[in-house]
């Protein structure tokens, strides 16, 4: 009984470390280290600056598009935006869209706490 009240405080001293170190960025839309890369992909409408930032310079990430939504380009043209398993396609170039997206971690410690308990940690 005691090991797992042990056990227990250590992964909640491990959520407050975690949180602390790891920028509170959204989950269910594209990320950007650049506006710039941002506006390649998606055009300027469709990016929005963030007030989170990374490095030791003071970058801000930007945001593009929610995933699973419909995106109108600057040509006009309006393509489905994709989600991170299925990146959006230009309807005209074939390029792939959000492929300059930062990788954001999407499983969080939820995830980590639930493969321990899963294994009998």
């Amino acid at each position: 009984m005691r090991r797992r009240s042990v056990h227990v405080q250590l992964i909640a001293m491990g959520t407050v470390i975690l949180g602390g170190c790891s920028p509170d960025l959204p989950t269910d839309r594209y990320v950007y280290a650049s506006h710039n890369e941002c506006v390649k992909d998606w055009g300027e409408s469709n990016c929005e600056h963030s007030t989170v930032t990374y490095g030791g310079a003071g970058g801000h990430y930007c945001y593009g598009p929610r995933y699973n939504t419909s995106v109108r380009l600057p040509s006009g043209e309006t393509v489905w935006s994709g989600n991170p398993q299925r990146l959006a396609v230009h309807p005209t170039t074939g390029k792939l869209l959000g492929l300059n997206e930062v990788q954001v971690s999407r499983g969080g410690f939820g995830s980590f706490a639930r493969s321990m308990f899963s294994r009998g940690g």
